[in-house]
């Protein structure tokens, strides 16, 4: 390393080089992917910048009908290579499809291994078994003796949520519920616990909170995120290959990774 090459042909000379220029996502910040094709020019490899921590698209029109419906703790559910990735928290349905923290969450595992359209279950009561979901219906039921069916779930869901959801397990929404009979108790169930909604893909990068992909992390030295190809070139933050849940982990990759190729690099 002997320095750095300007646009306008200038030159400053240095023995050593950090690259942090970010990923590709919210790019009116200046993460452009530049810095993915400076590394690529300098000989590394680059693992296709994907979309991470992102909100999903569906063409499900029911799903757009509840958009600003938020859902304060779900489980969320997709099954990536025969085995299943999970989440919980907050859901909000949206015009485009499904956000919020546990679909931002579940996004991070779909960007790297997932092949779209795809389905998704979510669990709108997790904290309830089937079992207890099963009594908590009968007791509703009983409750609201000679309503229809829409109006009998008002204090378990949310209201706009009913007609959807009764129309997926099959059942009218103009059934009384006196004459709900137990099979249609257990398609409810089954329903409100696996409800399916169909993924067409992520919502565009710049949209993401974090971009996945970067630079691949089997050529940059560990213990100082300098280059094993180039020696006085190191890299920090977006632009390698790593990328974490939401909750403060991807700021503390940006943090660590700054220290310690700034560090490195100053001895």
């Amino acid at each position: 390393m002997s320095g750095v090459v300007l646009k306008n042909s200038g030159i400053i000379a240095c023995r050593r080089v950090l690259l942090a220029t970010g990923g590709m996502s919210c790019r009116h910040t200046g993460s452009t992917g530049d810095g993915y094709q400076m590394a690529r020019m300098l000989g590394h490899s680059i693992i296709e910048p994907r979309p991470a921590l992102i909100p999903l698209l569906t063409g499900e029109r029911w799903v757009k009908d509840l958009r600003g419906v938020a859902l304060e703790n779900v489980r969320v559910r997709v099954a990536i290579g025969g085995r299943w990735a999970e989440q919980q928290g907050e859901l909000l349905f949206t015009h485009f499809g499904l956000s919020g923290p546990a679909i931002i969450n579940i996004s991070s595992f779909l960007s790297r291994n997932a092949a779209f359209p795809l389905e998704i279950k979510i669990d709108l009561l997790p904290h309830f078994s089937e079992e207890q979901l099963t009594g908590r219906l009968y007791a509703c039921m009983e409750h609201n003796r000679g309503k229809y069916l829409k109006n009998a779930l008002a204090g378990l869901l949310p209201q706009k949520l009913v007609p959807p959801l009764l129309e997926k397990a099959g059942l009218n929404q103009q059934k009384q519920v006196d004459q709900a009979s137990r099979k249609d108790i257990e398609k409810l169930v089954q329903t409100i616990k696996n409800l399916s909604v169909n993924i067409s893909g992520f919502r565009p990068i710049n949209e993401a909170i974090i971009s996945s992909g970067g630079i691949d992390t089997k050529e940059i030295n560990p213990s100082t995120l300098e280059s094993k190809k180039i020696k006085g070139l190191y890299f920090a933050g977006e632009i390698i290959d790593v990328d974490a849940l939401t909750g403060g982990y991807n700021l503390q990759i940006a943090f660590s990774s700054g220290y310690l190729s700034g560090a490195s690099a100053a001895k």
